[in-house]
């Protein structure tokens, strides 16, 4: 049985997020882990919290994506294109760093990311579609359910994590 388009879609954005947001530099979903231990990546995530409250909520995720998206959104029309991820990566990635990457046949990371982002394939990212891995994922943590995500759920989801 095929895996759905949404399926194969939150899988591609994951990928992208883990892969092409940390090298991007300060625009990482939150709890991609930036090849750190899956402890550092739950203290990242927690560093959303906005209000210091001691717990994240989906708004400070998105109030977050909104910042990323914008850094990103070089023109300001609300959308992301091809052009503009390239530009954040050629001034982001070290030469040695692409070479590496195109050791691992990955050769072009701009592509990756809008593959993965792009859900409606009208080769922009808008802001809903930038936003969507994000609030996947905020469900994903918050193991109960109730809207906020503690310290010990990100601990814990983040420590049993597979990306």
């Amino acid at each position: 049985m095929k895996p759905s388009r949404t399926v194969e879609s939150f899988a591609l954005a994951s990928l992208a997020c883990l892969i092409v947001f940390p090298v991007i530099g300060a625009i990482a979903a939150p709890g991609a882990t930036n090849g750190k231990p899956m402890l550092d990546a739950a203290k990242d995530y927690l560093d959303l919290d906005a209000d210091a409250d001691g717990r994240v909520t989906e708004a400070e995720v998105l109030q977050d994506r909104a910042v990323k998206f914008q850094r990103l959104d070089g023109n300001g029309d609300g959308a992301i294109t091809l052009g503009e991820v390239r530009r954040a990566l050629n001034e982001a990635i070290p030469s040695a760093a692409t070479e590496r990457l195109k050791q691992q046949g990955i050769d072009d990371l701009s592509l990756l990311f809008m593959g993965s982002m792009d859900e409606n394939e009208d080769g922009k990212v808008q802001r809903f579609e930038f936003e969507r891995p994000a609030q996947e994922r905020f469900r994903q943590v918050d193991a109960n359910s109730d809207g906020f995500v503690t310290p010990g759920e990100t601990t814990f989801f983040f420590s049993k994590a597979r990306f």
